[in-house]
């Protein structure tokens, strides 16, 4: 059985000094998971109020594409887009869609 309690009288007992050892260690990484779970929200807390402030602030960081004027920024020459197909001289064979990796 898991949970067996012998009301034997001449069993030995676990001493005092292990039994405040085993708690000690117990609590010590109890304060441990506590001191890096605080650090790691204080981090990410930090890390929210300064994205939040650069947003309020308008910090901005310049985009991949450009600097667009809006959200949508219309092509630069609406006649060519999009570009004509171009014309080869070269047939399509069925093997053209296979990707080779």
């Amino acid at each position: 059985m898991f949970f067996y309690y012998s009301n034997d009288p001449n069993r030995p007992t676990m001493p005092l000094s292990t039994k405040l050892t085993i708690w000690g260690i117990v609590l010590l990484a109890f304060v441990l998971l506590f001191v890096f779970g605080f650090t790691f929200f204080l981090i990410a807390l930090a890390g929210g109020v300064l994205t939040f402030l650069a947003n309020l602030l308008g910090i901005r960081r310049p985009g991949s594409m450009g600097s667009a004027p809006g959200p949508y920024s219309p092509p630069k020459n609406p006649g060519q887009w999009p570009p004509p197909p171009s014309s080869s001289s070269r047939k399509r064979h069925d093997e053209d869609d296979v990707i080779d990796v």
